[in-house]
């Protein structure tokens, strides 16, 4: 119960002073990751990648379900939560939390890309993406639609896309 305290009052600060170049964290609400978890097959063993991964809900989420998973986040002190949730759930095989900025990530592994990110980043991170990922790819995007790329499905205010 200590680390929990001590856990959600380091996020308190960071939220109160965030770190440069990194959006505001929120946390994903149940009903938004059932259904970024439904809007498309999931596959175990796919690699899969949830950018911007917060406390590491979704990547739970998505490891549970069988995948490979790698989280991707700026802030230290989400990361570190994040990798004491994976180590607590017995995870740390198949999950893991990188403290990396998304910009000098190279994404061209991934079949299956979550995000939620913010409408600022939305332009260059479709640029990136299209230029990294395999053909096929799925790249399901919480809130925030891409400016040009077409979703393949809609629901719920999530948006599913496919490489082409």
């Amino acid at each position: 119960m200590t680390i929990l305290l001590i856990v959600s009052s380091l996020i308190l600060l960071y939220l109160l002073i965030r770190i440069p170049n990194g959006a505001p964290f929120f946390r994903t609400d149940k009903t938004a990751i059932q259904t970024m978890m439904t809007i498309t097959p999931l596959h175990a063993g796919e690699k899969a990648v949830d950018i911007g991964s917060g406390d590491g809900e979704l990547v739970l989420a998505l490891t549970k379900h069988g995948l490979i998973v790698d989280g991707y986040e700026i802030n230290p002190l989400l990361v570190f939560w994040s990798r004491h949730r994976i180590a607590q759930e017995g995870l740390s095989s198949t999950a893991h939390i990188h403290l990396q900025n998304l910009w000098k990530t190279n994404f061209s592994q991934y079949t299956i890309v979550t995000l939620y990110g913010v409408p600022s980043m939305m332009t260059n991170l479709e640029k990136k993406l299209q230029k990294e990922l395999p053909a096929g790819a799925r790249v399901i995007s919480n809130t925030y639609p891409f400016p040009t790329w077409k979703s393949t499905t809609t629901r719920d205010n999530v948006y599913l896309y496919t490489k082409q």
